[in-house]
């Protein structure tokens, strides 16, 4: 999606939070990840580190709002990072959460945003 959609199809990534209960319905923390482009072809891939706050408020036992505020780091040549946003909406299982999360991250040429479906592991 965005502009990343004229040369990548695919992204993929990771992410590891730490969030601090300062509710009983809201946390935040902490928030580092790793975003992958890849290039259509021999196109170039487009790598990000992802630095944000992350934010979380419960809207039942089981469902919840998120967000992620901070700054993608270019993580190859020519790459200066950009604003790194990421709103989403979770289901707790217990340990195991599934995210739907859109994420964009914009830089001075234009933007690289991604729909995704996640997995994430709570300890």
């Amino acid at each position: 999606m965005g502009d990343a959609d004229d040369f990548s199809t695919f992204n993929f990534g990771a992410d590891f939070a730490y969030l601090f209960g300062v509710a009983d319905v809201f946390s935040v923390g902490p928030l580092v990840g790793y975003s992958h482009f890849l290039g259509e072809g021999d196109g170039v891939d487009f790598l990000f580190i992802p630095v944000a706050a992350s934010g979380r408020f419960g809207i039942s036992d089981s469902i919840f709002l998120g967000a992620d505020w901070g700054y993608a780091i270019g993580a190859d040549d020519g790459n200066d990072g950009g604003f790194f946003y990421r709103p989403k909406l979770g289901y707790n299982f217990g340990i195991i959460r599934l995210i739907a999360s859109y994420s964009g991250i914009e830089v001075d040429e234009g933007s690289f945003n991604s729909v995704n479906l996640g997995v994430e592991f709570g300890f």
